[in-house]
């Protein structure tokens, strides 16, 4: 799990360097790259955070990973959001949009934050409910 976490929270913080995510922009082959490497790294995540308990991955440590990964995704987001400059090569985003860059960024940050800390939060809430309900049964 920790592998997975480390593999997840690196692959997601680098993708959104402005240099990689204009480089996806750039490069047809790098942006199916990227996509591969995020939905791999989330497959490797969440299997590892929701698979059948293990004894060596604990409900508590599933519970402060899922609290590191909100924290990690809200602290990514918020540099997004509250950047007052556009990070991102916005002539090739923008196709047809009437936003300017800023605004943009803004409203993609916020659709991370709120959707990625929505997920994680969710999972939490399940775990904390199976555990409750095993700890019922002993």
């Amino acid at each position: 799990p920790k592998i997975a976490i480390f593999f997840y929270l690196i692959n997601f913080w680098l993708w959104h360097f402005p240099l990689f995510y204009d480089l996806a922009l750039t490069y047809e082959f790098v942006h199916y790259l990227q996509h591969f490497l995020m939905f791999m790294s989330a497959v490797f995540l969440w299997y590892s955070l929701v698979a059948p308990i293990k004894k060596k991955f604990t409900y508590f440590q599933r519970l402060l990973w899922l609290g590191l990964l909100t924290i990690a995704n809200s602290a990514l987001s918020a540099l997004i959001i509250f950047n007052t400059q556009a990070k991102y090569n916005y002539v090739k985003i923008n196709q047809g949009l009437l936003l300017d860059a800023i605004t943009d960024q803004k409203i993609g940050g916020l659709i991370m934050w709120i959707v990625g800390n929505m997920m994680f939060l969710m999972t939490l809430v399940i775990i904390l409910f199976v555990f409750f309900k095993n700890e019922q049964k002993q």
